[in-house]
């Protein structure tokens, strides 16, 4: 490591968080946050979303990755989310914003979905 390299390593267990404004909270969430390389990744697995849908929509993996962590200014996010649940709980997700993937295609096929995003 060079000196101006810093390097966080952390692990979590049964964290409530909220990875979007417009998306209810993922609970119960285990996982680790690391900044690698001016790199910030957040990857959780476990987690659950019971806020805003009728029944429990499980969050078996995701991962919040932010690159080039010492620029000054706003820097975009990636954003991966696995979902396992009802149909219609799915697609009250996947229709919020920034997805709004019903709004823009017809949702079939099994009840899972994986949308992903970049801010």
């Amino acid at each position: 490591m060079g000196e101006d390299d810093v390097r966080l390593d952390l692990t979590f267990y049964d964290v409530d968080v909220a990875p979007l404004d417009t998306l209810p909270p993922i609970t119960g969430l285990d996982g680790t946050i690391t900044i690698d390389n001016e790199v910030l990744t957040v990857s959780g697995r476990n987690g659950r979303i019971v806020e805003g849908v009728a029944k429990p929509v499980d969050v078996p993996e995701g991962t919040f990755t932010i690159r080039q962590l010492a620029l000054r200014s706003i820097k975009p996010a990636d954003i991966s989310l696995k979902f396992a649940g009802e149909a219609q709980d799915l697609g009250t997700l996947i229709n919020r914003p920034p997805f709004r993937a019903l709004d823009k295609a017809q949702m079939s096929g099994e009840p899972s979905a994986a949308p992903e995003s970049s801010m």
